[in-house]
């Protein structure tokens, strides 16, 4: 349930910022942390491949993302994508594309998200989220 606001959005923004010099956190660093190689050693596998078995969203450049030509999704709509792209551009990428790694190094292929890749592309996004599907996905 929504309850209504009858202030405006700089109005709202206003009453952050005086909350924010209410509280006068002053600058905030970071605590100086001692290295504890024992506790490094019990940290889980950080590679590429051990984050994407986890089903982890990583962020990858759309230039080494290709569209499956395969896809039965065969028209884009121009105004579909246009506002698409004008949404992912204000809010992001809500959905992470699912990708699988192909043949050449470095290359991956949509296996869900096509027409938000496009849309991506459109608004300008270099990178956008992504998640491993299988190399045997069902598709």
């Amino acid at each position: 349930m929504r309850v209504p606001w009858d202030k405006s959005k700089v109005e709202q923004l206003d009453l952050v910022d005086e909350a924010s010099a209410e509280l006068d956190l002053g600058p905030i660093t970071a605590p100086a942390e001692a290295v504890d190689p024992q506790r490094d050693a019990d940290l889980p596998d950080l590679s590429l491949d051990a984050l994407a078995a986890e089903g982890v969203p990583l962020l990858m450049p759309v230039d080494s993302i290709e569209e499956d030509p395969d896809n039965p999704r065969t028209e884009f709509p121009d105004e579909e994508l246009a506002e698409l792209a004008q949404d992912i551009a204000l809010r992001g990428i809500l959905q992470p594309i699912v990708v699988r790694p192909v043949a050449e190094a470095g290359r991956y292929r949509v296996v869900f998200g096509a027409k938000r890749l496009r849309a991506a592309r459109r608004a300008g996004l270099e990178v956008v989220p992504v998640v491993m599907g299988s190399p045997t996905h069902d598709v």
